[in-house]
């Protein structure tokens, strides 16, 4: 028999029913939590850290990035005093690199105002660069034990399956509500414990396209699972139709045995600001030679008539509604030609990206299809060595 559907009008029967969680969470969380590191003796600032890595990325991805990050700068003072360039090359391959960039800049807030340690008060953490709702619940109540509710993606989609709650969660009326029903479950004094517990429930058992109903510890008291109808939870809206570009890179090496490569900084657009990257630009889909536009724009800056040595093969990338081909193309002259007076440009190994030159994982994509494509192909490299004179003639 199908269970009544919860009326909008319904929030004390709700969260009569949201206390009760705890009670059946907590020792299952105990049992089968994830040993990540941050969660062995969590600080306010481990835990900030990890929260902002976490957004948009997986735990998989995040832990030996978190890692590296910590023992580089180990506490907030020496994330404080860090260039930011050094903050993003440790951060390169992660993506969303606002996040860094607002963590970099909460650190020296932090710093300023509070003496390095993350405010107690809910309202004085808001008050930090890039540190909204969630950000401060979760550092208050994982790190200070606060009684603050953490309602992230995971937790949404716990909550609206085990009280079959409609609606979009990003909508503000569902959001205040599931804020409600997540403060009002917290067990008192387990405020750490609860919220890792709700999310760690979404994110290895009630997750998006596979809810392991059997295994949950909240089996008998959900009323998607009662009604059979779980995968229809949480009632999100359409995600935004995905976009075809297709991009053209340019791996300008100079020098051998070991060559030097030509990156430049992005200056434009507002995903990956401040980042090297090869030169690239748009081009017409299926177009099998460089984009003209590239080649001109290159040429002009080395002062040499450039001419494409071969194409090293293409890679895909996505960001965010974006899917992305970037055909690689390659160029070879004999000496890096100058550097950008500007700061706008750059010679570096292929080795230096990502770990002393900051870089997006798009960046790190073409590197290793340069690698492979060098490696793996014998035609690859005499091609590249046959045209090496003809590329380099000097412009007028």
């Amino acid at each position: 028999m199908r269970s009544p559907r919860i009326s909008q009008a319904a929030p004390a029967r709700e969260l009569l029913e949201a206390s009760r969680i705890g009670a059946l969470l907590l020792p299952w969380y105990e049992a089968h939590r994830r040993r990540l590191p941050w969660r062995e003796a969590p600080s306010p600032y481990g835990v900030w850290v990890s929260e902002v890595m976490l957004q948009q990325t997986r735990v998989e991805t995040v832990v030996p990035y978190y890692t590296r990050f910590l023992a580089r700068f180990p506490n907030l003072e020496a994330l404080a005093g860090a260039p930011e360039d050094d903050v993003l090359a440790l951060w390169s391959g992660l993506g969303y690199y606002r996040r860094a960039r607002a963590l970099h800049a909460g650190a020296r807030a932090v710093v300023e105002r509070h003496g390095g340690r993350f405010p107690l008060d809910r309202e004085a953490a808001l008050e930090l660069p890039g540190v909204g709702p969630y950000t401060a619940g979760a550092v208050l109540s994982i790190a200070y034990n606060v009684a603050e509710p953490v309602v992230d993606g995971n937790v949404e989609r716990v909550l609206t399956r085990l009280l079959r709650l409609r609606g979009d969660p990003k909508s503000a009326s569902l959001a205040r509500r599931l804020r409600e029903i997540a403060q009002n479950s917290i067990p008192h004094g387990r405020a750490s414990d609860y919220n890792q517990a709700l999310m760690e429930l979404g994110a290895t058992v009630c997750t998006a396209p596979a809810p392991a109903c059997g295994r949950c510890p909240l089996h008998d008291v959900c009323r998607a699972r009662q009604a059979g109808d779980a995968l229809d939870f949480p009632q999100s809206a359409p995600p935004r139709k995905t976009v075809a570009v297709t991009l053209h890179a340019a791996v300008v090496a100079a020098g051998s045995p070991w060559p030097s490569y030509l990156i430049e900084r992005v200056t434009e657009g507002t995903l990956l600001v401040g980042l090297w990257l090869f030169p690239i630009e748009a081009a017409r889909a299926g177009c099998r030679s460089p984009s003209p536009r590239l080649v001109e724009r290159l040429s002009r800056r080395l002062g040499l008539r450039l001419e494409a040595t071969g194409k090293a093969g293409s890679v895909s990338h996505t960001i965010t509604y974006r899917r992305i081909t970037v055909d690689v193309f390659t160029f070879s002259i004999p000496e890096p030609a100058g550097a950008g007076g500007d700061g706008s440009w750059r010679w570096v190994r292929l080795e230096d990206l990502g770990a002393k030159v900051p870089v997006s994982s798009l960046a790190l994509k073409i590197a290793r299809k340069l690698s492979e494509a060098s490696a793996g192909d014998g035609a690859f490299r005499t091609d590249s060595a046959r045209h090496r004179r003809r590329s380099a003639a000097r412009l007028p």
